[in-house]
């Protein structure tokens, strides 16, 4: 890498390789083919193929008008509700269409009915940068707000005027202009933004006049900012894909030092033609990718409508999107880079590591459509890498991703799709994890005599010997012991219980701290527990939330656990106020932690402590599922309401059980054991409230 780069990326802090470049090098964008009407299914590709359009392109201005009649069917919906951060996010998808160059013309109608909410809402909150955006689209779209906005700007530098320092002031108003930017990148937004950069590098230049109090008064990163100003001054322009801007101020920047200087030589190359060009423009992106990800996109797509077969140009966009956690726009780069560069086995692996990361998050709960369409993308990677490298192994076989696949479709309540990847997974090669999944999956949907038959063999397949083995093993016998109880045979399952206990106890040697002494702990409270030893179990429960005080998976699983098993009222109440206590406890947990205790409540035929009624009635007024959770919970909101209000089958499940809680407390036995059924009907098997409803089930049918 030349020098200047090296600098570059070193004050930049990003220090990245260059991907792989194809064999053309085209200047031409690739022909296109719009798609004639937007749905929910292509959405995402049509943004994608509208970013790499020129911005003289008419199909981009078609393609722009369906885009916007797309996003703007939900306008009437976002504006109903009270929810600021639906309508910003609205406007934000709006104003993604928008480009420096739209400004120079009148901004489609669409755009000011969103701009007006946010000026409306966001004025009372002091959302500065917001609502100026809103004002400048509102302005573009020929609305008679200018002396608004001017008032906003005005005010916005006068508040600041008494902040101790010139350092302070230009600080915060290049937050909001900043803001503003990323929402209406009009000509003026953006040389404004500029020149607050300059003038911030200026006051630190005066400071260092004025001597070294002053540049106390400021702070350390004072000399880190006159370094970087002329790359924040490029990185306004660099978003858009600027370069001719980006190159004019920071020339104008008087005295701008090396950094300047060696960012301008690089700026001359990359807006030159051929090779130097492209790889500048690479080097370029390379530098700002990972501290300033917006910028480094819009070099990226600067290098796609200008060399379009230049492969680095998506690697870099599938990079960029894979850090951000878009999966999808990062295995959509990464398929156009291969289509591009198919001869760079590197690219393959990089991509399936990438799709093997997004999966193993398991961020497909409540719908596994997404991990479906990562699985084709993955199947189609690795059927042209193993055409083209027949003697190397891909870095992730195709069991895995079977397997991973097969674990989103089971928590999405697909449980024929679940076991079909499964079973597909185990038919490439049979590993433990996909037995133990698939052992899982028809544990919980009634076949416990298949179940042991799967744990069983991964029990032969993990001999142990090493800490992960052995944990897998105290985990595989601890299943065995619950698909026994499940099929009836109680001596069995007490012995697997027992196994899985002094597995985990020896395992204390090794597991010593943090997380996983932690998930330890809590595994041997509810052994512990299944085996009749309450007391140990208490103290076993204890020590998980010492060992983890901050785990959030810590207290659902012994809440959830005493739902479940013996509805100790008191040990409730004392794990859900030192889960309050934890500042990382998300409020929708805390909904969900005071119904299950008011569940605990119920079955101990008492009344819980008021701490669960304040906590529900904190929440209640929040926006979303758990808002309307703990407005059910408080009795403001009757089971058919929430019902209705639930958004795909994971909420419906959760109302089936919050409602059968209810009639369970209220005395109503057989009500709630029918909407217990309705609760396995849906095959969430991994939702908490499937495992909790199955076990209240078998419960009461042993006392009938």
């Amino acid at each position: 890498m030349p020098r200047r780069t090296r600098i570059l990326a070193l004050l930049l802090l990003a220090a990245a390789a260059c991907g792989p470049r194809g064999d053309g090098r085209s200047t031409t964008a690739l022909s296109v083919e719009l798609p004639e009407r937007i749905t929910a299914e292509n959405v995402r590709d049509a943004q994608r193929l509208y970013h790499t359009l020129r911005y003289d392109m008419p199909d981009r201005a078609v393609l722009q008008g369906r885009l916007l009649a797309y996003i703007d069917q939900q306008t009437d919906t976002v504006l109903a509700s009270e929810d600021y951060a639906l309508l910003l996010g609205h406007f934000e998808r709006m104003t993604s269409l928008l480009s420096p160059v739209d400004f120079e013309r009148e901004v489609p109608e669409a755009y000011t009915r969103v701009a007006r909410a946010v000026v409306e809402k966001g004025s009372p909150r002091g959302d500065e940068g917001s609502v100026l955006a809103a004002l400048r689209v509102l302005m573009a779209a020929s609305e008679d707000v200018r002396d608004e906005y001017r008032e906003l700007v005005d005010w916005g530098r006068d508040a600041r005027s008494t902040l101790r320092t010139g350092f302070e002031r230009y600080t915060g108003l290049i937050d909001v202009w900043d803001a503003q930017a990323r929402l209406a990148p009009a000509p003026d937004v953006l040389q404004a933004l500029a020149q607050l950069h300059v003038d911030r590098r200026d006051s630190v230049v005066e400071a260092f006049r004025d001597g070294p109090q002053m540049l106390l008064q400021m702070g350390p990163l004072t000399t880190q900012v006159m370094r970087l100003a002329p790359l924040d001054v490029a990185a306004v322009y660099l978003r858009h894909g600027d370069i001719a801007s980006a190159i004019t101020h920071v020339r104008s920047m008087e005295d701008g030092g090396e950094t300047a200087t060696r960012l301008l030589q690089i700026l001359d190359e990359a807006r030159g033609d051929g090779d130097e060009a492209s790889d500048a423009l690479v080097e370029l992106a390379e530098a700002y990718r990972e501290p300033r990800p917006l910028t480094g996109t819009g070099i990226c797509l600067a290098g796609l409508h200008r060399f379009a077969d230049d492969a680095r140009f998506p690697t870099c966009l599938a990079r960029i999107s894979a850090e951000a956690g878009d999966f999808d726009d990062a295995t959509a780069w990464y398929a156009r880079a291969i289509q591009q560069a198919p001869e760079i086995r590197g690219l393959y692996d990089e991509a399936l590591q990438r799709i093997d990361e997004f999966l193993e998050r398991g961020m497909f709960e409540q719908d596994a459509t997404m991990a479906r369409g990562l699985a084709r993308r993955a199947e189609m990677i690795l059927d042209e890498r193993t055409r083209r490298f027949p003697e190397s192994a891909a870095p992730v076989p195709r069991e895995r991703i079977e397997l991973l696949v097969g674990t989103a479709e089971m928590h999405a309540g697909n449980a024929e799709e679940a076991e079909r990847r499964f079973t597909a997974s185990l038919q490439s090669e049979e590993t433990a994890d996909a037995l133990l999944q698939l052992g899982l999956l028809r544990e919980r949907t009634g076949r416990p005599e298949d179940a042991l038959r799967q744990y069983r063999r991964a029990l032969d397949l993990t001999p142990g010997g090493n800490p992960l083995q052995d944990i897998q093993r105290a985990r595989i016998l601890e299943h065995l012991g619950d698909a026994f109880r499940a099929a009836g045979n109680a001596t069995q399952s007490e012995r697997m219980y027992q196994q899985s206990l002094a597995n985990w106890s020896r395992l204390r040697e090794v597991l010593r701290e943090g997380p996983a002494l932690a998930r330890l702990h809590v595994r041997r409270g509810v052994l512990l527990d299944q085996l009749g030893q309450h007391d140990e179990a208490l103290s076993a429960f204890r020590a998980a939330m010492t060992s983890g005080p901050q785990m959030r998976e810590v207290y659902a699983s012994i809440l959830s656990h005493i739902v479940s098993a013996n509805a100790d009222l008191g040990f409730a109440q004392e794990v859900f106020r030192v889960s309050q206590r934890q500042l990382a406890l998300g409020p929708e947990w805390k909904v969900y932690f005071a119904l299950w205790v008011k569940v605990v409540a119920a079955r101990a035929g008492s009344n819980p402590d008021p701490d669960i009624t304040s906590v529900l009635r904190e929440n209640a007024d929040a926006s979303g599922w758990s808002g309307l959770l703990a407005r059910f919970g408080m009795g403001d909101m009757p089971y058919q309401e929430l019902l209705e209000a639930a958004d795909g089958v994971g909420e419906e499940t959760e109302a089936h059980f919050y409602e059968a809680a209810r009639r369970l407390a209220d005395g109503d036995a057989a009500g709630a054991r029918e909407l217990f059924q309705r609760v396995l009907v849906t095959n969430m098997v991994g939702f908490y409230e499937f495992t909790m409803a199955r076990a209240l089930l078998d419960e009461s049918a042993t006392r009938r």
